[in-house]
């Protein structure tokens, strides 16, 4: 039986940086799916491909066709020499830009989902940002969390949101030409699943996000509008915390939602609101929402401020500012409200306005399915369970009020 010998095979390429020669070396073998064993390369000139290709022609002929596995760890060892060493944040950044599109309006928007552009975007102005992407390890994580739930007193559910954030963003680091690995994270993992199951109470991360409870009572709202409307009479202010929060209440729309919608939603004449690719489990969709409880009035007011503007256009944002920078002011006047001695406040975040303004609407005697159609539900279960929150001191005010109307 004859010899199995290597062959070279050279082509000429034209491409935009101008003729390259491509070699390439091929034997015949078994233990290769395709039943051949295929190698190549790209050099300026036809002489240092010919010289490549009888180089290895040659050594292929001598020790015979590499396994399987002596490719894959030779191109890993490739690769790993090629990947260079940058900062989570600069990997971070990489990453944001690579989801970056133009829009039909010419606006730059980002194909990543909110939570997670805005998760990312928040980790960047943690010092783990600045810790170069190759040499994290669990230690960093732990410092991370312990700031997220000290300072930024967070559950430890979105301590845990946050890790997933990083560990997506490090996943992609090899397809950037970035030197990192996931395997600390999944490590890392493990560890905090045992220290959840063993001490839960001190345990830095949970794993199960609990349905939020919080109220949001009249004299509490009172106490913040009043720190948010200091913060927004600053000279340096720009953002109109107190109308945004009237707009979050009567029409229960989530933030990212307010900051996005444009005057072509707003149907001045039906009184009504569109509000484009709403948040859905399965498949976001566009929903036209009635504008109640003073909300028409505000866009009306805002509409007619808005229209003295040269520059006004129906394409322009009704609310032109940053869903994130809205909810970090809310955040940091909760949290200084939470440290003064004198205020006593739970933790509110601002998604709590859209349970608030749910549950104003019950409490004012609107039908479940109407209520359906402004806050946007797909699932009433959802939507009378965890949105509606009314518990008993509610039901004894009401009887006490219902009392006093039966008896006068």
């Amino acid at each position: 039986m004859p010899q199995v010998k290597a062959r070279k095979y050279i082509e000429l390429r034209k491409g935009k940086k101008g003729i390259s020669y491509r070699v390439k070396v091929k034997m015949r073998s078994d233990n290769w799916p395709s039943g051949y064993y295929i190698e190549s390369e790209t050099f300026e000139t036809r002489e240092k491909a010919n010289q490549w290709g009888k180089e290895r022609v040659i050594e292929l002929n001598d020790s015979g066709v590499p396994s399987t596995e002596e490719v894959k760890l030779k191109k890993e060892k490739i690769l790993n020499s090629r990947l260079v060493n940058k900062t989570l944040g600069a990997l971070i950044v990489h990453h944001l830009e690579e989801h970056e599109y133009e829009d039909d309006n010419g606006e730059i928007k980002n194909s990543l989902r909110s939570s997670l552009y805005y998760g990312l975007m928040k980790i960047c102005s943690y010092p783990i940002a600045k810790k170069i992407v190759a040499t994290l390890t669990k230690s960093d994580l732990d410092t991370f969390c312990k700031v997220r739930r000290k300072d930024d007193k967070v559950t430890g559910y979105t301590a845990y949101m946050d890790i997933g954030y990083i560990k997506s963003v490090i996943y992609c680091a090899k397809d950037y030409g970035i030197n990192g690995s996931v395997d600390f994270i999944e490590d890392a993992m493990k560890q905090y699943r045992k220290d959840f199951k063993s001490r839960p109470k001190t345990s830095l991360l949970e794993f199960k996000a609990e349905a939020r409870t919080a109220k949001i009572n009249d004299k509490t709202l009172k106490i913040i509008k009043e720190k948010l409307e200091a913060r927004q009479n600053h000279h340096s202010a720009h953002i109109p915390f107190l109308i945004i929060i009237d707009v979050a209440i009567a029409t229960c729309m989530r933030i990212g939602e307010i900051c996005r919608i444009t005057w072509q939603d707003f149907k001045e004449d039906e009184k009504t609101l569109i509000i484009r690719q709403r948040k859905h489990p399965v498949k976001a969709f566009d929903h036209t929402i009635p504008l109640i409880g003073g909300s028409f009035e505000i866009f009306q007011q805002r509409k007619i401020e808005a229209m003295k503007s040269q520059h006004f256009s129906l394409k322009q944002k009704i609310f032109p500012y940053n869903a994130d920078s809205v909810s970090a002011g809310w955040t940091r006047v909760i949290n200084e409200l939470r440290d003064d001695d004198n205020v006593n406040i739970e933790r509110i975040v601002f998604h709590d306005l859209r349970a608030h303004g749910i549950t104003k609407l019950i409490n004012e005697g609107w039908h479940i399915k109407k209520i359906q159609v402004v806050s946007g539900h797909t699932n009433l279960n959802v939507l009378s369970k965890i949105y509606a929150r009314i518990d008993a001191e509610d039901i004894v005010e009401e009887y006490e009020q219902r009392r006093k109307v039966r008896v006068n």
